[in-house]
Order: structure tokens, then C-alpha cells, then sequence
């Protein structure tokens, strides 16, 4: 077992991911599978290999702890107490990775038939030191394995003037106030459940559960999926004021209750939204933050060592980065005019620039005479000049395009110049040059012999007598 340390959450998304883990459609633990109340065991369900426990505390850390394939999912009371080290609700969840992990390239289907390993989940509490270790919640059999029977039927209408109380625990003098209905006792749940018997008529079963039952469970309000035994949402007690908001337009608010767009995310530190890829479908795990802060706007690789993979800067200007429909990126404008467009600025490269230019991928190889070459380069007008949107110290030497377009027919218009063309015009004049100089080099060293051997008939003549 490996026990990693605690980590803080960055903002709202690592808090909901713990506080709201229920309302993911998270399964919780077979009753069975929790032995005591001083002991959390869990059970791996078929096919199953490694799992991981993350527990979330009631200050926002979390810890992690990793389970090998063959080792119990088991924390006895001591390493509870480790973990639990403060008073509060701690909310612990189980992922599990199938033994036989997927791959994005294979072609296997999900490992045992399934698409999916549900995580299991539960809850413990810390009261003055002492640790409570609730079971699964969701039973509403009594000690005995029976659900108890109503004494009193009432057939026909009933209608109540007034309000009305409902649990042991309701007096013949109860307080309303403004309450209408009220459920009063230990255990307090609304159950909603359709009797419908035709196969074409919807009949799934509700229950609005307030509270966890065991000692050591949540303090929490939760929407029950009864027929499938899952919370498809569930809101923990003390969470902040508007945790959860939706106005009348259909916008949500996360901490926030005038929510300005379809999502509206709001904390004081950094909100996020986590994008956490589980192990539950057979494929590895990835965790991506997206996050805005007063700093930047930043997507982090949380699995990647938390590395910021892209920033945003505040204040950038218009059109810092823009796609075209067509692909084309744009850098300063929005009208990108090839894949990547770099307007009223420079591109740098701490490293090598270079284009395809094998062989593999050339057709239509044709020459240039080389003096027709030489007087294309003579004849082009080469000048000092400056970009009209550039600074004034940004001077620059070479052609127009327009005249490089008209000398040599190259690119694929007469406004701009490839690089490699320039090149390739500059090496074949090179080569021009080259064969000029060879040339003047061989009359040279003819002249040179032919003057040699005038010297000498020259001397031989002088040394006659």
C-alpha cells in the first residue's frame, strides 16, 4: 500500500470532486464489504485489479492511497486515526483499473464484457477524537431485515387545512411556523414509487433521502435513483452559500447566484473545472485542470507533473491566437492567410527552420542556364527598406516580390517570397558563379603556360652566341 501525501485542491473543482462524488453516478460499498465500524474494507468487484482510495477531508485536502492488484482495500482503526486527523465528514472513494488495461489504438472491447468498474464510496466522521466509520447507506430494512408494515390505512381522499407532521417524533403540539409538510425523526426519507406495470409506461422508484442513517455518515441532502440504489446527486451539509445556482434563464451558478453565461464558475482562488479521465472504462488515467486566475489562463497537466502546458497572459491583444474555419492560425490577426500567420511581428526560433524538401516529393525537375540565371540576379532590384507597420530602426535588405515573382516565376504569388525559392536562386547563382570562375581559372593557367613557355624561348634566344 502506498500512501501518498496530502495535496491542496485549486479551487472549486477539486472541492466538488470530493464534496459531490454521489451525484457522478457513483456507486456506494456493498453493506457487507464494511466489517466494523472501526475497520473500512472494501471489496473488489469482478475484473478489478489496482484501485486507488482518495479521501477528501473537511478542510478541502485530500489524500491518496494506492492499493496493489492483490492487496486487501483495507484501513484498520490506526491508519483511520492517521488519516483523520481533525474533527469532521471525510468522504472516501474508491476508483478501481480493470487487470487488463484498454489502449486508444487496440482493438480489444472493455476488459470482462463491461464498459465501466463503478467506483465504490463512503463516509466517516471524527467527533472530539473519537472516529465513526459509517456503513453503505440506502437500506431502509429495520434491525431485523423487515421493513415494517403501516398500522393506520385511510381509503379515499384526505385533506389537510392545516400543516402536517409525519416520524416518531412529532408532537400533539408541534411548532410549524411557516413549514407545510414536516418529516420528523431520526431518519428522515421521501419515497416515490411508481406501481406501474406495463412496459410501456415509465416506472422507476425516487427517494429524497436528508442524512445519512449510520453513525459516522454525511450530513447531506441527496436524490436517490431507488430502482438502480445510486445518489445521482447529493449536497453536503456546510457547503458554501450558493454552491449550486440556476436562474431563470437556465444559467447554472457554481458559487455564485447571478450566473452570467450558461456555467458560471466563480471562487476567490483560481476557479477551475477538472477533466479527470478514470480507469473505470479500462483506460489509463488523466487528469487536465482548465484555470483562470488574475496571473493567467492556463491549462495544467495534472498527471504530467502539473505542468502548464498553455497560458494565457491578461491583456493580451485582440487576436493573440486565432483559427480560421480553414485551419489556418493566425498570430495578431483574423484572417489567416496560411497555416500560420504571423502578423505585424516577428518569428523567432531557438532552433532550426526548415521545409520538406525531399526528393520523395518533387516532380517536374527542370534547369536554368546559368548566364540567363546570372543576368536575372544582376538585373533584379535589390534595395534597404523597412515594413510600413514595422519600427523604424526594423530595416531590411533584398527584392520586392513583385520583381522576384516577374525575374524567376516562383511561389505561388507575386507578394511574397519562399524562403527556400531565395535560396535556391541564391545556390544556383553560387553554382553560376562557380563555373565562371572555373572557366576564368582555366584561361588563366592556359595564359599562365603559354607565357611560361614564351620566357623561356625568350632566354633560350639571349644564350645563343
Amino acid at each position: 500500500m502506498t500512501d501518498l501525501p496530502f495535496f491542496r485542491g485549486a479551487g472549486l473543482a477539486l472541492a466538488a470532486a470530493a464534496l459531490l462524488l454521489p451525484a457522478l453516478g457513483f456507486a456506494q460499498a456493498d453493506p457487507q464489504s464494511l466489517r466494523s465500524l472501526d475497520e473500512l474494507r472494501v471489496e473488489r468487484p469482478a475484473g478489478a485489479g489496482a484501485a486507488v482510495m482518495r479521501i477528501a477531508a473537511p478542510d478541502g485536502s485530500h489524500r491518496e492511497i494506492a492499493f496493489a492488484p492483490d492487496e486487501a482495500i483495507t484501513l484498520d482503526e490506526a491508519a483511520l486515526s492517521r488519516i483523520a486527523g481533525v474533527d469532521g465528514e471525510y468522504v472516501w472513494e474508491v476508483r478501481f483499473q480493470w487487470a487488463q488495461p484498454r489502449s486508444r489504438d487496440g482493438d480489444a472491447a472493455s476488459p470482462g464484457g463491461h464498459s465501466v468498474i463503478e467506483p465504490a464510496f463512503g463516509s466517516m466522521r471524527r467527533v472530539d477524537g473519537a472516529l465513526h466509520v459509517a456503513r453503505a447507506s440506502g437500506s431502509d430494512a429495520d434491525a431485523d431485515g423487515e421493513v415494517p408494515m403501516p398500522s393506520d390505512v385511510i381509503s379515499g381522499d384526505l385533506t389537510v387545512n392545516d400543516s402536517l407532521c409525519v416520524g416518531f417524533d412529532c408532537v400533539a403540539a408541534e411548532s410549524y411556523g411557516s413549514d407545510t409538510v414536516r418529516l420528523k425523526e431520526n431518519n428522515t426519507r421521501l419515497h416515490f414509487e411508481d406501481t406501474s406495470n406495463s412496459g410501456s409506461f415509465p416506472g422507476n422508484d425516487w427517494t429524497l433521502i436528508a442524512n445519512e442513517q449510520d453513525n459516522g455518515g454525511l450530513n447531506m441532502f441527496a436524490i436517490q435513483d431507488r430502482t438502480a440504489g445510486r445518489n445521482l446527486m447529493t449536497l453536503q451539509a456546510g457547503a458554501p452559500a450558493n454552491s449550486l445556482f440556476m436562474n431563470s434563464q437556465g444559467n447554472v451558478g457554481l458559487g455564485t447566484a447571478s450566473p452570467a453565461v450558461e456555467l458560471h464558475v466563480a471562487d476567490g482562488d483560481s476557479p477551475s473545472v477538472r477533466l479527470d479521465q478514470t480507469v473505470a472504462s479500462g483506460f489509463t488515467a488523466q487528469v487536465w485542470d482548465v484555470v483562470g486566475n488574475e496571473a493567467n489562463f492556463f491549462i495544467r497537466d495534472v498527471t504530467g507533473g502539473s505542468n502548464l502546458v498553455f497560458r494565457l497572459i491578461p491583456g493580451a491583444p485582440e487576436n493573440s491566437i486565432y483559427v480560421a474555419p480553414s485551419g489556418n492560425v493566425g498570430l495578431g490577426t483574423s484572417a489567416p492567410a496560411a497555416k500560420l500567420h504571423v502578423a505585424n511581428g516577428d518569428l523567432r526560433v531557438d532552433g532550426s527552420v526548415y521545409q520538406l524538401s525531399s526528393r520523395a516529393v518533387k516532380t517536374g525537375f527542370t534547369s536554368i542556364d546559368s548566364d540567363r540565371l546570372l543576368g536575372l540576379v544582376d538585373g533584379l532590384d535589390l534595395g534597404v527598406w523597412r515594413y510600413r507597420s514595422g519600427p523604424d530602426d526594423g530595416r531590411h535588405f533584398g527584392p520586392a516580390a513583385e520583381d522576384f515573382h516577374a525575374a524567376f516565376g516562383l511561389g505561388e504569388g507575386d507578394d511574397r517570397i519562399s524562403l527556400s525559392d531565395m535560396a535556391g536562386v541564391a545556390l544556383g547563382a553560387a553554382q553560376a558563379l562557380k563555373r565562371e570562375l572555373d572557366e576564368k581559372e582555366r584561361e588563366i593557367e592556359a595564359l599562365e603556360a603559354r607565357l611560361e613557355r614564351l620566357e623561356k624561348a625568350l632566354l633560350a634566344d639571349r644564350e645563343e652566341p
